[in-house]
């Protein structure tokens, strides 16, 4: 089994999930009752998986988002569900697997998440505490913000109305500066070019 990831047979996962997903109705709903029904089953699956995803990651050192990781990840997911409302369910960190969280950011998978696009966050069952704590400390991030749209040729006057006179708790958040209709990622630059800019026009202003 954990050669399925070998060069030869890198497709299997992917295979796999394709056959489960394009399943009739009837037919999933007997394969996942088996499974719901079976924590056996579903801890002797998820072991298959996490250890050819391990011995994937350790031998090939893939790329965090390759059709295998994804594939992987999801059929994770899918066993996790199912044990979720299983009446014995095994452990939820069987599911968490050490190799795979070392090889994704927290940052890049909210960035992917936010955009609509395949994103870990979807598949949360194979994270580990770690790798989520992070993930929240980045969301929190992107909550407490305040963004402020700047005109250039109003700098002062936007600089005085929607930064110096900001409130108390807006002072406590990220403030993001944006110039009007321009493209640039306040990562700090933008910022920092913004109260240049403000502070030059004061003491021209003061000389």
């Amino acid at each position: 089994m954990l050669q399925f990831f070998t060069k030869e047979n890198n497709h299997v996962f992917s295979k796999l999930f394709e056959k489960i997903t394009y399943m009739s109705v009837p037919a999933f709903q007997v394969f996942y009752n088996a499974i719901v029904c079976n924590p056996i089953f579903i801890r002797y699956l998820n072991e298959v998986v996490q250890n050819v995803l391990t011995s994937y990651i350790n031998d090939q050192v893939p790329d965090p988002h390759t059709v295998q990781m994804h594939t992987a990840s999801t059929i994770i997911e899918l066993l996790s569900e199912a044990n979720s409302i299983c009446e014995n369910p095994i452990n939820p960190s069987e599911f968490v697997n050490a190799s795979f969280n070392k090889r994704i950011f927290p940052e890049f998978e909210y960035k992917l998440y936010k955009k609509e696009l395949f994103s870990y966050i979807k598949t949360q069952s194979i994270l580990d505490v770690s790798f989520k704590s992070l993930l929240l400390r980045q969301y929190s991030r992107q909550m407490d913000q305040k963004s402020i749209v700047i005109r250039r040729d109003s700098i002062v006057e936007d600089g005085i109305n929607k930064v110096l006179k900001l409130d108390s708790e807006d002072l406590q958040k990220h403030i993001k500066i944006e110039f009007e209709n321009e493209n640039a990622q306040d990562s700090g630059g933008v910022s920092r070019e913004f109260f240049f800019l403000l502070f030059n026009k004061f003491f021209s202003a003061e000389s």
